[in-house]
């Protein structure tokens, strides 16, 4: 997104590791015309994956050569713990898609580990449109995620 610290992450972390005795499960919810596209990264950043393969290039040099390996980047971002972040964690959206919305992320999906859901809405979308997707797509997950702490973005 355009925010140099993502502040909805950021409190969810927060939440996680200072309350952790008290708040185990964080749901973000994102409601705009645009994708919280920012915040969805750092959500799908909790679950370690693979990070594609390392490249090497062999350089020589007046009679020295050396092999340099570029590892990629970490793509595993954990707010507390690797293993428990994917799982406590939710993550919705629900905003405009097509016809010209920035940033032209968050086509309608959901998936599991971390929880995301992106409720993509026609440029003409109703606010009947708007409380349907809401009332259908995101709260029945959002209940039987059964959060201890519920951020509006």
């Amino acid at each position: 997104g355009f925010c140099l610290l993502n502040n909805v992450s950021v409190a969810a972390a927060y939440a996680r590791c200072v309350y952790r005795h008290v708040i185990h499960r964080v749901a973000i919810v994102d409601f705009d015309v645009h994708h919280g596209n920012g915040t969805e990264a750092t959500v799908r950043n909790l679950k370690p994956r693979d990070a594609g393969r390392r490249e090497a290039q062999d350089i020589s040099m007046g009679g020295f050569s050396a092999r340099i390996v570029a590892e990629p980047p970490p793509t595993c971002k954990p707010w507390l713990d690797p293993e428990s972040d994917p799982e406590s964690v939710f993550f919705a959206s629900i905003h405009g898609y097509g016809g010209g919305f920035y940033p032209g992320t968050g086509a309608s999906c959901s998936q599991s580990a971390p929880r995301i859901i992106n409720v993509a809405l026609r440029p003409d979308a109703s606010s009947h449109d708007f409380r349907e997707g809401l009332r259908t797509q995101i709260l029945p997950d959002l209940q039987a995620f059964d959060p201890d702490l519920i951020i509006i973005s």
